[in-house]
């Protein structure tokens, strides 16, 4: 494994790569670095709008070539996939709360008593579950896809699914087909 340092223009490079599709896995074995090291480069690199316009691309790509009934399942989908995400930051957030009231428990106890390493473990759980970023981009690029399929309904004509409104509010008076 390397050990000097990737060049700007290779993090740049990796950081387009996977805002295209590619799997960090993939580019740690061709870089011959650490699976931390592309992770971080992923993290710390690339604007916003490069991240946005990579993906806005492949989603434009993938949609312009399905059928209408591809996209009503697919669009159906993302849906249900929104929802379990939601779910899991409602589980993450409420869990977060329950371990902020443990940990200021134990940490009120006389130091004989305190359990130092448990504390530590509980904290450490705790800042997993505050940290939804990967969650929240996850749900950003369903979002995208949705308004994506809805764009390309709206160009064929195409009715959208009723009960089924990903984006509340953004489709008042579709009808069922």
């Amino acid at each position: 494994m390397k050990t000097q340092k990737l060049t700007p223009k290779d993090k740049k490079e990796i950081v387009a790569r996977v805002a295209a599709g590619e799997k960090q896995g993939d580019l740690v074995k061709e870089y011959d670095v650490s699976p931390a090291l592309i992770s971080r480069v992923v993290k710390q690199g690339g604007s916003v709008k490069e991240k946005s316009d990579a993906l806005v691309s492949r989603v434009t790509a993938n949609v312009s070539s399905s059928t209408s009934d591809q996209l009503r399942n697919r669009y159906r989908q993302l849906h249900m996939e929104l929802l379990r995400h939601n779910d899991e930051l409602q589980q993450r957030l409420l869990e977060a709360d329950g371990l902020q009231r443990s940990i200021e428990v134990e940490s009120q106890k006389d130091g004989s008593v305190r359990d130092e390493s448990w504390i530590l473990a509980q904290k450490k759980r705790l800042t997993w579950c505050q940290d939804t970023s990967q969650t929240g981009y996850e749900m950003a690029r369903l979002y995208q896809e949705g308004s994506a399929i809805l764009q390309t309904f709206a160009k064929r004509g195409v009715p959208v699914p009723v009960g089924v409104s990903i984006l509340n509010g953004l489709v008042p008076g579709s009808k069922v087909k």
